[in-house]
């Protein structure tokens, strides 16, 4: 049986304990990965990665928990569609038109120039025998406190992406060796 992991909001006034996530579902093997400051909120978000299952064919995301400053209690970050993660990778799915996976990188940085953090993810839809099915860009950024998902068409846009995921990545299918 997988470890499954969950947050709560603990009220040190009331002593009331209330999880983050749904009944019965948490995160995986969760693993921190940064505070990222997304907004001009004076707390940053707490970012952490996740597999889908443990001993199978895995999708691995990214999530966060963001302190709501009206309620003062931390919740799951949603993006779009009440989703609360952002796929980063995955393991070959078997059992499909073309056994698959999808290889990504991904990164923070002020992509926007609001000053904020965002957060770029590259990812190759790739077949066991290399061919690549899909490549994607997104840029998940706050923009007017709103959540956005964007995704990167301008080709002089995509290629400085690009450039900066690449930098101080190890080796990748998604980066020309240098």
């Amino acid at each position: 049986m997988a470890t499954i992991f969950v947050a709560f909001n603990y009220d040190l006034k009331s002593g009331e304990k209330t999880s983050l996530t749904l009944p019965n579902k948490g995160f995986m093997r969760w693993k921190f990965k940064k505070l990222v400051r997304f907004d001009s909120s004076r707390t940053p978000d707490i970012v952490f990665a996740y597999p889908s299952c443990i001993e199978c064919e895995a999708d691995y995301f990214l999530s966060s928990f963001c302190l709501d400053s009206t309620d003062a209690k931390w919740k799951v970050r949603t993006w779009s569609d009440k989703s609360t993660e952002i796929l980063i990778g995955s393991d070959f799915s078997v059992g499909t038109e073309e056994d698959s996976k999808y290889d990504c990188l991904f990164k923070f940085a002020d992509f926007n120039g609001d000053g904020f953090d965002d957060l770029a993810v590259r990812c190759l839809a790739i077949t066991e025998q290399g061919k690549i099915l899909e490549d994607t860009t997104t840029i998940y950024t706050i923009q007017h406190g709103q959540p956005q998902v964007l995704a990167v068409k301008d080709r002089q846009q995509l290629a400085t992406i690009r450039n900066q995921l690449c930098v101080d990545a190890k080796k990748s299918k998604l980066c020309p060796s240098k």
